[in-house]
């Protein structure tokens, strides 16, 4: 994941999120979902999804994205723009004070964290089955810092 976040001039603001499956990923990654809380900097009444299918939540203050699917090797971007807020008058303050932080949660059946092993020992006189069920999934989060 990379994202930029930038003061233009006029105070607007641009956040944007590049998320890019890995040629070295095993395999494709789902049900992605992105959130970025907008911090006390940003106009919550001005803000406009400029990239992606997302949406801003007024009462959360949060904008989301949500995604099925990103098959391995291709990439996805996400944005939004929006005003400072009263008091945050120049790029300067704005680039001391701005701190967006992203959430990035995805799952993938074919990547691994860590390995799981199980060893099974038969007992005389006491049958057991194992049942396996494989489920793998990851979460990130990731702040950027500017």
């Amino acid at each position: 994941m990379q994202s930029k976040v930038r003061v233009k001039e006029g105070g607007i603001l641009h956040v944007y999120v590049q998320v890019r499956s890995n040629l070295n990923n095993e395999g494709d990654l789902a049900n992605f979902a992105i959130a970025v809380p907008c911090p006390s900097f940003i106009d919550g009444g001005s803000i406009l999804v400029t990239k992606g299918e997302g949406a801003f939540d007024e009462l959360k203050r949060v904008v989301k994205w949500k995604r099925t699917d990103l098959t391995r090797g291709e990439s996805f971007l996400v944005g939004f723009q929006a005003n400072l807020a009263e008091g945050v008058d120049n790029e300067a303050e704005a680039k001391a004070t701005r701190t967006v932080p992203i959430l990035l949660r995805c799952m993938s059946k074919d990547e691994k964290i860590s390995p799981v092993e199980i060893d099974a020992t038969a007992v005389s006189g006491h049958p057991a089955v194992v049942h396996k069920v494989k489920k793998t999934s990851f979460r990130l989060l990731h702040r950027v810092q500017s």
